[in-house]
């Protein structure tokens, strides 16, 4: 919550964007209601080809579907890597640990088995790995987001007030997401995990 704003001033403040935002009213074109695509501008096109490199988009156009389609594609190539790196350092594919990342980008390897010392270093040796480790990450964590401001948007319409209270950590700052990817027997499981710093 929003120190020094009464809860009555948040929840009003919280229903002016959101009729701003979904009757379009933010400068940038507009959320559509009831479609999963937001129009985007030439510099964001840009940006785009950029988080969605593998995956043919319609001009100006992102949907929810392009940005699963882009994690599919960078969760086969992050499985493929780490299965070569495994074999070329002589562990076991059977072994399990958890992949993170740092506030300094390095990808962390949690778990307990030998060689996961040689396995982090030869992950952040890697690049390219590495940049597509980050980019499934962040479109997990945007993806995920997105779901959770739909389920507000119905709910919304439903019951307004009752919207705001439950989706207000939405409109919170200090809303953090972290991905986890775990690793077991040859198949990987991508987490997003979020916590609300209050």
């Amino acid at each position: 919550m929003v120190t020094g704003v009464s809860t009555e001033e948040y929840i009003q403040e919280a229903y002016r964007y959101t009729e701003a935002r979904v009757n379009g009213d933010n400068g940038a074109g507009g959320i559509r209601s009831g479609e999963d695509s937001v129009d985007l501008s030439q510099e964001s096109v840009s940006l785009a080809q950029s988080i969605l490199p593998d995956v043919e988009t319609e001009p100006g156009l992102i949907r929810l579907a392009d940005i699963e389609q882009q994690i599919a594609v960078d969760k086969k190539h992050v499985g493929e890597k780490l299965e070569a790196l495994l074999e070329k350092l002589g562990i076991d594919r059977n072994v399990s640990f958890t992949l993170g990342s740092t506030s300094t980008g390095s990808i962390t390897v949690e778990g307990d088995f030998e060689g996961k010392e040689a396995l982090e270093a030869a992950i952040n040796n890697d690049e390219a790995l590495r940049n597509t480790y980050t980019r499934m990450s962040a479109n997990s964590s945007l993806l995920d987001a997105a779901r959770r401001a739909e389920e507000f948007r119905q709910a919304y319409a439903e019951n307004p007030g009752a919207a705001v209270v439950r989706y207000s950590y939405l409109f919170n700052d200090d809303t953090e997401y972290h991905v986890t990817v775990n690793y077991s027997g040859g198949e990987i499981d991508i987490a997003v995990n979020m916590t609300r710093n209050a």
